[in-house]
């Protein structure tokens, strides 16, 4: 079934089109949402089913208009998918029970890589475009130098270029973080 019948058949049988639209972007919205959560399958479905929800919704409101569903379906996939991932790592609290008091370097190596990706998380945020969308789009959903180059206008030297210079900058700002936290 193509886009504008669904969509069509979204505004006049909610349901009918709801189902379309997840059998036919199921696979689509599960490789997103996948891609950004890398971890629990419970996680994963739960976020395709948001996504697939939010969209619903969206379609009961007359005044939306979208034209180009899969685009929509990806852009409603990343952003579940990535609130979805702030809401885990908020969450993810060492458990006592779960320690092995014995290998204490484990311990402190694991709670540096998880503040490490907190901060990485925060400094990719502030990047000026087009390199915030090249870091995402090559680390969050894991597409082809190629692929970003098109999106974005640029050759692919460029973005390799840019990729090289901002994780040197990354690399840099994450140093200076860490010294800032050692004296403090």
């Amino acid at each position: 079934m193509e886009d504008s019948q669904i969509i069509l058949l979204l505004r006049s049988k909610p349901a009918d089109g709801l189902y379309e639209i997840i059998k036919k972007y199921r696979g689509f919205v599960a490789t997103i949402t996948g891609r950004i959560l890398c971890g629990d399958e419970q996680d994963i479905e739960e976020c395709i089913n948001d996504t697939f929800l939010s969209v619903w919704k969206a379609f009961g409101n007359e005044n939306h208009q979208i034209v180009n569903l899969k685009g929509y379906l990806a852009c409603a996939a990343r952003n579940t998918a990535i609130n979805r991932y702030r809401q885990l790592s908020k969450r993810n609290v060492i458990n006592i029970d779960d320690i092995d008091l014995a290998d204490e370097s484990d311990i402190l190596l694991e709670f540096e890589n998880k503040n490490n990706a907190i901060a990485l998380q925060e400094l990719i945020a502030a990047m000026d475009e087009p390199d915030r969308e090249i870091f995402i789009r090559i680390y969050f959903l894991f597409e082809k130098i190629r692929n970003i180059a098109a999106r974005t206008g640029l050759d692919e030297i460029q973005v390799k270029n840019r990729l090289y210079r901002g994780r040197q900058k990354l690399r840099k700002q994450l140093e200076e973080r860490n010294d800032l936290d050692k004296t403090i």
